[in-house]
């Protein structure tokens, strides 16, 4: 075994592991938090969201993390899902994710009839355009994946608090070996 831990190729992979993994997470926290923080939360016309309700099942469930892009009202087709912010209604102050039913034009105005999937009904509210921040493009698999290992206290143990506690103690080991080889 102390053969395998000395042996160059595998500290080598070690270390891109590890530096993969610290950029990833860093680059997820750094993403998370300027979304939280800025009045305009999209990057390049992107933004990325969690579902939390079962209301789109059995596409999203809760704790996928999708991707939605702006789009112009215009482009919108039945049957694709968008992102909106509910200015009325029963789901006044949330951000939704629903499947759009019907589409309306009234001169240069767009309204959208949107539903659920798992819902037995369409929403009673229409979604005005300004409403819509995007139409989902994307579900990230593994993030998500990781998103909803994480929100139980057995998976954040095994996807945080042990790699993390893996990092801290190979960079406690390299400056244990750094100070002894100096002496």
């Amino acid at each position: 075994m102390k053969k395998i831990l000395e042996n160059k190729i595998f500290k080598i992979i070690i270390n891109i592991i590890k530096y993969i993994f610290i950029t990833i997470t860093s680059l997820f926290v750094i993403l998370t938090v300027y979304q939280r923080v800025m009045p305009n939360n999209k990057i390049l016309g992107f933004r990325t969201y969690v579902i939390i309700s079962e209301s789109m099942k059995p596409m999203y469930e809760i704790g996928d993390i999708i991707l939605s892009k702006e789009v112009e009202p215009s482009k919108l087709k039945i049957n694709d899902v968008i992102v909106y912010y509910s200015n009325s209604g029963e789901y006044q102050g949330k951000v939704i994710t629903h499947q759009i039913k019907e589409i309306y034009k009234d001169i240069d105005k767009y309204t959208f009839k949107t539903k659920g999937l798992a819902n037995m009904i369409d929403d009673k509210e229409l979604v005005k355009e300004e409403e819509i921040y995007g139409k989902v493009i994307y579900k990230f698999k593994i993030i998500s994946l990781i998103s909803k290992l994480v929100r139980n206290k057995y998976g954040a143990l095994i996807c945080i608090i042990i790699p993390m506690f893996w990092i801290l103690i190979i960079e406690f080991k390299e400056l244990k070996d750094k100070i002894i080889n100096k002496n």
